[in-house]
This record gives C-alpha cells, sequence and structure tokens, in this order.
C-alpha cells in the first residue's frame, strides 16, 4: 500500500466518526456452541451506568452501535437499557440473539422499538437440527420466542431472520422461509459461517459442516485442501468489552492485543492505538488476523425479503 493511500486513513480516523462499534453486552452464554469464541466463564454484564458513560464518551463520534459479542445479549437484564441509551444518543443500533433465552414480550418490544436492526437466529428447523450447532438450545423455547417476537407490531427495527449456512442447512431452505413468514420476519439472511475459526479445514470438517453450494462457502479448494479466501487486506472495527476494555477487533477473542479502555483513555488515544493495531493487523502480525480475515470482496450474507 503506498504510503500517500496510509496518510490519507490516517486522516480519515482523525477527522471522521467511527462507521460502527461493537459493545458486548453480556460475556456469558446459554449455549455451547461448537466454535464459540468466548472465554469459558465470561465475567457478567455491561451495566446502563458503563454504558451510558461510554456513549457520553462517544456522542459524536459513532455513527452505529452493534450489541453483541462473545455471550448472549438476551441474558442481560439490562439490555432494554442499553438500546434506549443508544437511541437517545441518536445511533443506528443493532441486535442479534440467538433466540434461545426465553423472552417476555415487554423485555421484546423495548428492544424492537430502540434498535434498527433485529437478527434473529435459527440454526435449525427442529429440536434434534438446532442441537447440531447451537448445542443446549430448546426448540419450544426458540418457538415461543419467535411468537412473542411475531406479536410485537408495529415497531421500528427490521426483523432478520439469521441462519449459519452449514452443510446441513442445504436442502432445508424453504423451511426457513416458512418460519420467516409464519412469525412475521421482514428478511432472511443466510451467513457464511467461518468453520471453526480456522484458515484450513481437515477433511472431516469439510464433511460435517462445509456447505456443497459455492454461494455459501468461504472456503476453496487448493490442491486437495479447504483454504480460507482470505487477503491481505483488513479493516478491523473497535470492540468494547462488557469492562469497557477496548479491542482493536472482535475476533481477538482472547484480549491478547487490547487498545485502551473506553472508560478511562481520551478518544483520540484510542483512535491512536487502533492506527498502529490496523497497521499490524495488515501485515497479519497478530495471531487472531490469520485464522479469522477474509477477502474483503467475499460476500459473508446473502438477504432476500420474505
Amino acid at each position: 500500500m503506498k504510503f500517500r493511500t496510509l496518510v490519507k486513513l490516517f486522516r480519515k480516523m482523525y477527522s471522521s466518526k467511527f462507521m460502527h462499534i461493537a459493545v458486548e453486552p453480556s460475556d456469558i452464554c446459554n449455549l455451547d456452541c461448537p466454535s464459540c469464541m468466548r472465554e469459558k466463564p465470561g465475567r457478567g454484564f455491561m451495566s446502563p451506568i458503563t454504558f451510558e458513560r461510554m456513549m457520553e464518551k462517544l456522542d459524536g463520534e459513532v455513527e452505529s452501535v452493534f450489541l453483541y459479542g462473545r455471550g448472549e445479549s438476551t441474558l442481560s437484564p439490562y439490555l432494554p437499557d442499553l438500546t434506549e441509551i443508544a437511541m437517545k444518543y441518536g445511533c443506528d443500533t443493532r441486535l442479534s440473539i440467538n433466540t434461545c433465552v426465553p423472552l417476555k414480550k415487554r423485555y421484546v418490544a423495548r428492544l424492537l422499538h430502540s434498535v434498527s436492526l433485529f437478527k434473529i437466529c435459527v440454526d435449525g428447523w427442529d429440536q434434534e437440527s438446532l442441537n447440531w450447532y447451537r448445542r443446549g438450545g430448546n426448540w419450544k423455547v426458540l418457538l415461543q420466542n419467535l411468537e412473542t417476537i411475531s406479536e410485537v407490531n408495529p415497531c421500528k427495527a427490521v426483523k432478520e431472520m439469521c441462519v449459519l449456512t452449514f452443510k446441513y442447512v442445504e436442502g432445508k431452505e424453504h423451511i426457513f422461509r416458512r418460519l420467516a413468514r409464519e412469525y412475521k420476519m421482514d428478511r432472511i439472511c443466510w451467513t457464511l459461517p467461518i468453520i471453526n475459526w480456522k484458515m484450513k479445514l481437515n477433511e472431516a470438517e469439510a464433511e460435517e459442516w462445509l456447505a456443497t453450494n459455492p454461494n455459501y462457502q468461504r472456503y476453496k479448494l487448493v490442491n486437495g485442501v479447504w483454504q480460507h479466501k482470505t487477503s491481505r487486506f483488513c479493516m478491523p472495527d473497535p470492540f468494547v468489552c462488557v469492562d469497557g476494555t477496548v479491542l482493536g477487533c472482535c475476533r481477538d477473542r482472547y484480549a491478547t492485543a487490547p487498545v485502551g479502555n473506553i472508560l478511562t483513555d481520551d478518544v483520540k488515544k484510542i483512535r491512536r492505538r487502533l492506527f498502529w493495531f490496523w497497521l499490524k493487523a495488515l501485515r497479519h502480525r497478530f495471531e487472531f488476523c490469520r485464522t479469522c480475515c477474509w477477502d474483503t470482496n467475499l460476500p459473508v450474507e446473502i438477504w432476500e425479503k420474505v
């Protein structure tokens, strides 16, 4: 990359808002998914006080807040408070849930009236298929939650059913489309998973998890080995943990390279550290970059209206 391009990017980081920041409402979970990226056990939930302090500091500095991370957001009793605080500061707020935590209608209604996008992960069509990936999930609870979500109308949020396109999902798309229509979703998102967060898949992993449809794959077969479609280019997105620690990228699952703390550090200092973090990520200096970066020209989600 040319020096002039780096200077341009450096100036942009200091003169523009963050396009988006991911914030972790919870780092604990009710499931045991095989490729989970969280530490076990987690520390708990982000409090409304912590989130308010963070948003005060970022006021005017960020366009979008993504409220999901290494845990299940709806385990937090504070989640509606967080979404309403983000709305107060004029942020485009997006939320993703695993749909396997029993939810009350008032709790759901507050979320749907304060976020712009509500991603509802549905990675199975009955109890057996749900447990292939969302291990520990309860199909009856999931259906009840879909019913509760469908009853909240009108609402501010776009309701998006999100499906990880593992091999076992292929051929079952019509079932998910039927569920989406039945429970009044606005659209379906077919998401291309990074299988076990690996650059290369062994034969057993490819046979069990990798979709056969090339449109659903993030891997290509090279000399008999399934390799991740990676690129040297990478633009990390800031990620704020429940305690305020800022990571350069959510893929840094074990917080090996924090760039500061949103509660104690100046935003300009965090921006500066993020820039140097980005330079190192660009050169693949971090282990998590070598296992998680993907080709920027590769679509990682496929949307369709219901």
